[in-house]
């Protein structure tokens, strides 16, 4: 089964069911944390605005969506944020999948 980006007849390009599904649990547990998880209004603002950069459309991430230095420390020392991230960091931007951080070791990507 295949889903497509748009209708026009120039850009019927498909996408496999996985990975709608996939983007789609992505979307559901971000919303979660935002509504009823989140533990600090940083991290909250950090789940809100990569939410909104989701293209539900299946395009590729938003890559002009930007993160300071603070934002990328704060979302690694959230524990249940980053839990989200390592479940889906393929959905995630370049600079998230490849950002180091100083102080939480045990928190890089595997």
């Amino acid at each position: 089964m295949h889903h497509y980006k748009s209708l026009r007849v120039d850009s019927c390009d498909q996408l496999s069911f996985d990975l709608v599904a996939n983007r789609r649990s992505f979307k559901l547990e971000v919303l979660n944390y935002i509504h009823n998880e989140y533990t600090s209004f940083l991290s909250r603002d950090i789940a809100v605005k990569l939410f909104n950069a989701i293209n539900d459309a299946g395009e590729v991430f938003n890559e002009e969506t930007n993160f300071d230095s603070e934002e990328l420390q704060s979302l690694f020392n959230d524990e249940k944020l980053i839990a989200i991230v390592q479940r889906f960091k393929d959905f995630y931007p370049q600079i998230i999948q490849e950002y180091n951080p100083e102080h939480s070791p045990s928190r890089k990507w595997g």
